[in-house]
């Protein structure tokens, strides 16, 4: 279990990377921080499984743009290497 507090991109992606977390829940506006982050492009998400969200409606961009934003290891932040 990781907590990030408060939400950078930069320390979340970072801490995503070093845990090998397999899931992240949070709040729609930080998913379109991770989209943004420069950081996402030299990131490894492999380890993802599951993204989740809460709090509000994620917009549909949002969610077409979390399949199409590969990382390093080109996957994508919502794609699972399986």
């Amino acid at each position: 279990l990781v907590l990030a507090s408060p939400t950078r991109a930069d320390t979340l992606l970072a801490a995503m990377s070093r845990e090998r977390a397999t899931t992240c829940v949070s709040a729609p506006a930080v998913f379109e921080q991770l989209l943004n982050a420069s950081a996402l492009q030299r990131t490894d998400t492999s380890s993802l499984r599951l993204i989740a969200y809460a709090g509000s409606p994620m917009p549909a961009r949002t969610i077409a743009r979390t399949s199409r934003n590969p990382s390093r290891n080109g996957s994508s932040l919502a794609t699972p290497k399986w």
